[in-house]
């Protein structure tokens, strides 16, 4: 597992952490709208 292939780079762990981030910004805000 965690084996990348073909795919783009792995994240690094600001951008992991950055992705994160946004990606509970956004199911919050999914969250409100229902």
């Amino acid at each position: 597992t965690g084996q990348v292939t073909g795919g783009p780079r792995p994240f690094s762990k600001t951008d992991r952490s950055r992705f994160l981030d946004r990606l509970e910004v956004m199911v919050q805000a999914a969250k409100r709208q229902t």
